[in-house]
């Protein structure tokens, strides 16, 4: 019976599973593709101190003003894919800020590039809006 129960568990385990996308474990937020999206969503104002790439993650810090609010951070790429070698994407970060404090405070975002990966290809540039260097993603 013990037996019986242990099977039937696992089974509704095994079965209950889907085949989800998921961040990297050092990845907090998800990279969004959509080029609407790129173009057209409206952000705060913010400024980029430092940009990095760590496995399948950019880890930014930046600085914006706030202090007693929400915040909401997305990192939009254009879904475009540029001939060059190697392939570049264009991304940008947007931030919705609803928090009337002035504080100027820093905060580290980290985003899974992983679904910005093209199929025969080893690296691709980055370029991210507000960042001066490119970033090569491999």
């Amino acid at each position: 019976m013990k037996l019986l129960m242990i099977v039937y568990v696992s089974a509704i385990s095994f079965l209950g599973c889907k085949d989800h996308p998921r961040l990297s474990p050092d990845c907090k937020q998800q990279v969004i593709i959509d080029k609407d999206r790129y173009l057209q969503t409206p952000s705060d104002e913010f400024s980029i101190f430092k940009a990095t790439l760590k496995n399948d993650c950019l880890l930014l810090t930046v600085r914006y003003s706030g202090g007693c609010g929400t915040t909401d951070w997305k990192l939009i790429d254009s879904g475009e894919r540029l001939g060059q070698v190697p392939v570049q994407r264009n991304i940008r970060l947007t931030l919705k800020d609803e928090d009337p404090c002035e504080a100027y405070l820093a905060k580290e975002l980290s985003f899974d590039l992983s679904p910005l990966k093209v199929k025969g290809e080893n690296k691709i540039s980055i370029s991210l809006e507000g960042w001066d260097k490119k970033l090569i993603y491999e």
